[in-house]
């Protein structure tokens, strides 16, 4: 199996665990939010930030570096993953004494406090059950990792749902919706033990603990400044209002922002340790895989941010209700980073080809980009100026990602793709409002733009003889014999 067959496959396995997990996200998102409303919704916001922040000190990079380094060398995969559950056990225990001093001495009512106990001890779980999918990730079994995702995002759903029929209090949702986290992490990490029973396993020692950690640090700063990215827009909010109604309205349109988000991270995911493995063996090969990588994430998220545009508002009326009606105009700003999301190629194309501190660098300039504009436009917009503030940090990262990575690898940027790409979207995205206007939006969304997208690109030729050659030899070859009768 060649190696675009492979990451097609992986990427195939993973779409049908994260549309699942999309699909159940979306609906206990609708009975969540409209049960406790944007103020509790906002506490919740809130809590998930500090506890994604406060967790950053037992992941510490270790399942990336796991990934990279696993996928270049599977014998090494059972040392790697006995010192890093080591070294997170006792990170862990620091990350809770830091929790603990901070909450208590911020002065929460009990409620709130309550929140974000669970919040923080539900994040926990997933930190240990993130480095048996990292494993599985790295030995490219990306299947049974779609498969206990989509095991819990159902019974997370289907727990949440009789939660609330009970009317039970969120604490004690929150609860049921970590004891759905657990199971999943006991079947992966039974699976990661057969995987790795079946690798031939080096018997002398690959690194010491306090070398990992050392060699950990690159990775580490990326995800520190990547988590912090995320949620420092929903912290500054929180400190500048004091409003937890505003911070609710905000996350209510941040989630779906970040649902849509599941299909190129999805793609990241399949193609990571794949670049991991080919840039080791040939530059050339990864110059041709990273820049068709590029061009077709390009030609999946461009459109997807165009239609989110202009469906955001009825979107946001669809899952949330009017309590939250805000929230739309918020989505409408978010939407637009979709356009450049195409970074989810360069990012992982940086960390293989070791440049993660040069990586680290640039996304931390984008950081303090969103820092100072978040600090400005939300004592004036309020919610739509911490959208603003995620779209500048994002054009900020993908310009200076994309000039050095274009440089560096001596690739010319594919402007005519990018040019007949932004067309046929912007084609669809006209078409889409003014159907929107007169049909239901889902059909015009679903049932018409695509078909529409597919056709301008057509006319526009913009897959050129090599384009859809290269796609013939990743489809699975009975797929080809069945397509050529």
């Amino acid at each position: 199996m060649n190696t675009g067959t492979k990451i097609l496959k992986n990427t195939i396995f993973l779409s049908i665990g994260r549309f699942t997990v999309l699909a159940s996200g979306i609906l206990w998102t609708a009975v969540l939010a409209r049960y406790i409303g944007p103020e509790i919704y906002g506490v919740y916001a809130h809590a998930q930030s500090l506890a994604a922040i406060i967790v950053l000190l037992v992941n510490f990079g270790f399942d990336q570096l796991l990934i990279r380094d696993v996928a270049q060398k599977p014998s090494a995969g059972k040392s790697y993953l006995k010192k890093i559950l080591t070294l997170k056990i006792f990170l862990a225990v620091i990350a809770v004494g830091i929790f603990i001093i901070y909450g208590f001495n911020s002065d929460w009512e009990r409620q709130r406090l309550l929140i974000a106990s669970v919040v923080m001890a539900s994040y926990l779980v997933s930190s240990f059950g993130s480095i048996f999918i990292s494993m599985l990730h790295a030995y490219q079994a990306m299947g049974y990792d779609s498969l206990t995702r989509s095991l819990r995002a159902v019974i997370a759903l289907v727990g949440g749902v009789i939660a609330v029929k009970m009317g039970l209090s969120f604490p004690i949702i929150l609860v049921v919706l970590m004891s759905a986290s657990l199971l999943p992490v006991i079947i992966n990490a039974y699976l990661t033990g057969r995987i790795t029973r079946k690798v031939n396993q080096v018997s002398e020692k690959i690194i010491s603990a306090p070398k990992l950690l050392v060699k950990s640090i690159p990775f580490a700063a990326l995800m520190m400044i990547s988590v912090i990215y995320a949620n420092l827009i929903i912290l500054l909010l929180r400190h500048l209002t004091s409003d937890d109604a505003i911070v609710g309205n905000f996350a209510a349109a941040h989630r779906i922002y970040t649902m849509i988000f599941i299909v190129p991270e999805m793609l990241f995911h399949a193609i990571f340790p794949a670049f991991s493995s080919v840039y080791a063996t040939s530059i050339e090969r990864f110059r041709s895989m990273f820049l068709r990588a590029y061009k077709y994430m390009f030609a999946i998220t461009v459109p997807m941010g165009v239609g989110l545009w202009v469906i955001a508002p009825y979107v946001i009326r669809l899952i949330y209700g009017q309590q939250f009606d805000t929230a739309g105009s918020a989505l409408r700003i978010l939407s637009l980073s979709l356009l450049n999301s195409v970074g989810y190629i360069m990012g992982p194309a940086m960390v293989a080809m070791g440049h993660q501190t040069l990586s680290a660098i640039f996304f931390g300039s984008a950081l303090i980009g969103v820092g100072i504009a978040g600090y400005l436009a939300i004592p004036v917009w309020g919610t739509n100026g911490a959208c603003w503030a995620v779209v500048a940090g994002n054009a900020i990262s993908f310009f200076v990602y994309a000039f050095y990575l274009f440089r560096k690898l001596k690739i010319s940027y594919p402007l005519v793709w990018v040019a007949k790409i932004s067309t046929a979207s912007l084609v669809m995205g006209i078409a889409t409002y003014f159907l929107s206007q007169h049909i239901n939006f889902l059909v015009a969304s679903f049932a018409i733009a695509p078909p529409l997208y597919i056709l301008v690109n057509k006319i526009l030729k913009t897959l050129s003889p090599e384009d859809i050659q290269k796609l013939k030899t990743l489809a699975p070859k009975k797929l080809l014999l069945i397509s050529n009768q």
